[in-house]
């Protein structure tokens, strides 16, 4: 015969519905926050990369002038303007594609350089586009050319190294540009 004893129930039970949607949601807000923050220090970085870029490339210019001077070379002085600011560091870095004959920005992968054989720019495309403006349009990217600094006692647009007094040389950006601390609204995935 069956013992008629009652079975005991356990202390322990289960997840209610209630209480699994209410973890999965806390952690659906927790990893939205994540991701949005992470975002945003990737931003950050690539905007710090680009700003340490420019210095190292002001510095090399600066360097080069100074030994073009030294050497009493003015003639060279003035072909800096044409020069790939790429070329005068010792190692270039490696997001940089190299010199290409006038390609079309779209065909470069974003977080990459690339210096223009035909207009003689040096270009920067843009990774995280959702999050930098800029006046040249689609794809985003930033323009450098190498510009002398000088007297221009001839007013012609040219430096004469026998008429016009040497000031310095800079890595000027074309168009201006901006970086936003957030993308266009329902457009934060595309960047990722």
């Amino acid at each position: 015969m069956r013992d008629a004893t009652p079975v005991p129930h356990s202390s322990q039970r289960g997840f209610s519905l209630l209480e699994l949607t209410i973890v999965v949601g806390i952690i659906a807000v927790l990893f939205a926050v994540a991701l949005d923050r992470f975002l945003a220090l990737r931003v950050q970085a690539e905007r710090v990369s680009l700003m340490q870029m420019e210095g190292t490339l002001e510095s090399a210019l600066g360097i080069q002038l100074a030994a073009y001077i030294a050497r009493g070379d003015m003639a060279d002085v003035a072909r800096m303007r044409g020069m790939n600011p790429m070329d005068l560091l010792m190692q270039p870095p490696g997001n940089y594609v190299g010199a290409l004959d006038h390609p079309d920005p779209a065909s470069i992968k974003g977080g990459h350089w690339y210096f223009d054989t035909r207009t003689r720019i040096l270009v920067y495309r843009v990774r995280s586009s959702g999050y930098f403006h800029d006046a040249l349009g689609k794809p985003a990217r930033a323009e450098y050319r190498i510009q002398l600094l000088y007297s221009g006692a001839k007013k012609d647009g040219r430096y004469d190294p026998h008429r016009d007094e040497l000031y310095g040389v800079r890595l000027v950006n074309l168009a201006p540009y901006q970086w936003s601390n957030s993308p266009p609204r329902s457009a934060w995935f595309l960047n990722w």
